[in-house]
């Protein structure tokens, strides 16, 4: 596993660093779930547990490396009580690709088409980035044009944005 390709979790109970690949094919909510589930004895589901939105995490002391924080708390019902902070890395699309992102458009191309060569080239979730435009750029000066694609607002897997080249 590439160290970039890791989303790397730790608990504040001091049970160790759990790394695992970012599965694609689920929601980043999903892949979040799977890290604590690692990390305790007990799997837990979404009918037993609420899981935050994502924030931003900085250790002043810089001991502990990870850029996000949630918290995972027992629903009623659910046999369980209490809450549990957990600390993260967001992976962040700019470290994505080692070489520049350029899509060559034909007559036909549409943004959710730029979109989905963007996402299988950087092997993303679909779900968790945006393109930072909502229609085709104009070509008026150049052959070419830079977009971004980004992290949604909220995105549990992705952070920051990359550009891509359009031409």
């Amino acid at each position: 596993m590439r160290e970039e390709d890791s989303f790397t979790l730790n608990g504040l109970e001091g049970n160790g660093e759990i790394k695992m690949q970012f599965d694609i094919l689920k929601s980043g909510v999903d892949n979040v779930l799977a890290l604590i589930n690692a990390d305790n004895a007990q799997a837990f589901t979404l009918e037993q547990i609420s899981i935050s939105a994502p924030a931003v995490f900085v250790d002043e002391t810089g001991v502990n490396p990870r850029n996000t924080q949630i918290v995972a708390t027992a629903l009623e019902g659910s046999g369980m009580a209490g809450t549990q902070t957990y600390r993260f890395t967001r992976l962040d699309l700019a470290g994505r690709s080692e070489n520049a992102i350029v899509i060559q458009l034909g007559e036909a191309t549409t943004l959710e088409e730029v979109k989905a060569q963007v996402v299988q080239q950087l092997a993303v979730a679909d779900a968790e980035v945006q393109l930072s435009v909502s229609e085709m750029p104009a070509f008026e000066d150049s052959d070419q044009a830079v977009i971004q694609l980004s992290a949604n607002d909220g995105s549990y897997g992705y952070i920051g944005q990359i550009d891509v080249t359009l031409m």
